[in-house]
């Protein structure tokens, strides 16, 4: 109370200008880095519709605009809009989750999950294994769960002091209709620290893909390799919105 709250417009310094930008565009994300003066802005949908998958990072105190350029061969996300893209500090990674990937087609949604170590600046792909909830109505939906389904324009957000992301919401589309859905549940990413490798991932299509994920910051917050397992949990939500015990 009593500090006074301003907007400033920020732009490059008259040094730094002429420099590269990124590109007009809508439906993207930016996500402020804790504990430094990073943001990263990663897709969306530029002009003519044309769906974006560059990933940029502005420092607020340079106000300079860089390019990221993943290293390596490492799999990056095909260009999306609608997605989220929530930091996890005790990874020290980007998680991007989600969105639709083919402009004009209602259908093409996603809900894959990457991860950009930071550090390393490599994106892996992780296909998070799920949890079936603990008092499911069925034994065949203990047995089966679901994954998330595809989704668009959901919301995505960090626990804090935790390895978790909780989603809600978004737009969905069956693919056998074309008229859109909302989706309704509360669904939350977990990455458990583990004490062994992942195995290696493969470029192309579902051989090689795990639910591991290694990272360059530790579990203990240290330096050196980390290595976490990426599970899906659905919570029991009661109808008066208290999580059920």
């Amino acid at each position: 109370l009593g500090r006074m709250m301003m907007w400033e417009k920020v732009s490059p310094r008259p040094e730094v200008k002429g420099g590269p930008t990124p590109c007009a565009r809508h439906r993207h994300t930016a996500t402020f880095i804790d504990g430094t003066d990073k943001v990263l802005i990663f897709g969306g949908r530029g002009s003519r519709g044309v769906c974006l998958g560059d990933l940029w990072e502005f420092c607020l105190t340079s106000r300079k605009w860089r390019l990221v350029e993943p290293r390596g061969d490492s799999l990056r996300p095909s260009p999306r809009f609608g997605h989220t893209a929530t930091y996890l500090p005790a990874l020290d990674s980007l998680v991007v989750l989600g969105g639709q990937v083919t402009p004009g087609h209602a259908n093409d949604h996603s809900f894959d999950v990457y991860v950009f170590d930071r550090a390393l600046e490599v994106w892996r792909l992780v296909v998070p294994s799920v949890i079936p909830s603990p008092n499911s109505s069925t034994m065949l939906a203990a047995l089966t769960p679901s994954r998330p389904p595809a989704r668009m324009h959901h919301s995505a957000v960090a626990l804090p002091n935790s390895n978790q992301i909780v989603t809600m919401g978004g737009v969905l589309t069956p693919r056998t209709k074309r008229k859109q859905y909302v989706f309704g549940k509360v669904q939350i990413l977990n990455f458990t620290p583990a004490a062994s490798p992942p195995p290696s991932q493969a470029q192309d299509g579902e051989e090689g893909k795990s639910s591991m994920v290694s990272t360059s910051r530790a579990p203990d917050g240290g330096n050196g390799r980390g290595y976490y397992e990426a599970t899906w949990f659905t919570p029991d939500i009661q109808r008066n919105g208290d999580v059920a015990r």
